[in-house]
C-alpha cells in the first residue's frame, strides 16, 4: 500500500500497489524513471474532487544527445473522474495515453519559482499524442504548448475527434461551457465533420489554440483556461 499527501493537505493519493525505479546521471538529475501503480485513488482536500485509476503507467527519459528535456509516456486504464466542477455524473474514461516531449530545464519541485524559471527560459511541453477513450468518444489531440506569463497554457495544435458531441455535454454538464456555447459549437464542428470509415459516427478534425486563456477549437471560442494552481 502507498500513500502520499501534498503540502497543505490539498491532495491525497493512495495506491494498492505498485513498482518503481529510478537511474540518476552523473549531475544528480535523473536520467530514467518508471512508474507503475494499481487501484490509485487521489482525493482533493479542497473542493471535494475525486479520481480513481486501476492502472497507470509513467515513463520519463531524458532526451538523447545534448538537448534539454525529457520523453514522457503516460498510460492509464480504466478512470474515473467526480466532483470536477459543477458535474452531476463522474467522467469514465475507459483508456488514456501521452507521449510527449518537455523540452528546457524541467522544474524538480511544483513551485511558482521553479515553474516560472522554466516558462521564462523557453521550456515547452511537445505533445505528439495525447488519447482518450470512452462510450461514444475517440479523441486525440497533438501539439505545442507553453505557458504566459500568468501561468496560462498557450500553444497551437491539431485535434481528431469522434464523438465531439459526447464531449461537449460532458463540459456542459460541469458548468465549464454554457447551454449556448455548447449548441453553437456543435452545429460549427458539424458543419466541419466526416463520417468515419470504420463506425460510421461523426468525425472532426480541427486546429485548437489556447491563448489568452481561452481554448479555441476550430472557429469556437470554447472555453476558459485557468492557470496553473500551486500547493504552497
Amino acid at each position: 500500500l502507498c500513500k502520499a499527501e501534498f503540502r497543505s493537505n490539498a491532495l491525497q493519493l493512495d495506491a494498492g500497489g505498485g513498482r518503481a525505479s529510478l537511474i540518476l546521471g552523473n549531475v544528480g538529475r535523473s536520467e530514467r524513471f518508471s512508474l507503475q501503480l494499481r487501484d490509485l485513488t487521489m482525493n482533493s482536500r479542497q473542493g471535494g474532487a475525486s479520481g480513481k485509476i486501476s492502472q497507470l503507467q509513467a515513463h520519463l527519459r531524458k532526451v538523447p544527445g545534448d538537448v534539454m528535456g525529457y520523453d514522457l509516456a503516460l498510460t492509464t486504464e480504466e478512470l474515473v473522474l467526480a466532483n470536477l466542477s459543477k458535474m452531476d455524473m463522474p467522467i469514465e474514461i475507459d483508456a488514456a495515453a501521452l507521449e510527449a516531449r518537455i523540452l528546457g530545464l524541467v522544474p524538480l519541485k511544483w513551485k511558482m519559482e521553479s515553474i516560472d524559471l522554466w516558462r521564462a527560459e523557453g521550456g515547452v511541453l511537445d505533445i505528439q499524442r495525447l488519447w482518450v477513450k470512452w462510450a461514444g468518444v475517440d479523441a486525440k489531440v497533438s501539439g505545442t504548448f507553453a505557458l504566459d506569463d500568468l501561468f496560462r497554457p498557450i500553444g497551437a495544435g491539431t485535434a481528431i475527434v469522434e464523438g465531439y458531441s459526447e464531449i461537449l455535454s460532458v463540459l456542459n454538464g460541469a458548468g465549464l461551457i454554457g447551454s449556448g456555447t455548447m449548441f453553437a459549437a456543435a452545429l460549427a464542428l458539424d458543419l466541419l465533420s466526416s463520417v468515419s470509415e470504420e463506425t460510421g459516427q461523426p468525425l472532426v478534425e480541427v486546429p485548437i489554440s489556447i491563448q489568452d486563456g481561452f481554448l479555441n477549437v476550430g472557429p469556437v471560442a470554447l472555453m476558459e483556461v485557468q492557470a496553473l494552481q500551486f500547493f504552497e
